[in-house]
């Protein structure tokens, strides 16, 4: 039985947004002053959520394919909203 979930238009399967390494891809903190903060996720979580290796992920962040990185020193970072959004762009859904 096929699991619902959306398809890269190049065909690789994408899992559901929802949870990421056991916690929710939208899981979000508040600041002391009440404002909800984007979740961000490293380079690991990232590619975990793919389902692809990390080298994979570089590989297409060097093509330009992947939502725009923020970095952190000499790490990159993606945020919850970014990922969301380049998926919705860039899937549709599984028949």
């Amino acid at each position: 039985m096929n699991s619902p979930g959306k398809t890269l238009r190049n065909g690789g399967a994408l899992p559901m947004v929802g949870s990421i390494l056991g916690y929710g891809l939208h899981s979000s903190t508040t600041d002391r002053e009440g404002v909800a903060l984007d979740r961000i996720l490293n380079t690991e979580e990232f590619a975990a959520y793919l389902g692809i290796s990390r080298t994979a992920l570089y590989a297409l962040k060097h093509k330009g394919a992947l939502p725009p990185a923020i970095r952190v020193g000499a790490s990159l970072r993606w945020t919850a909203s970014s990922i969301e959004k380049w998926m919705n762009e860039n899937t549709e859904p599984s028949q």
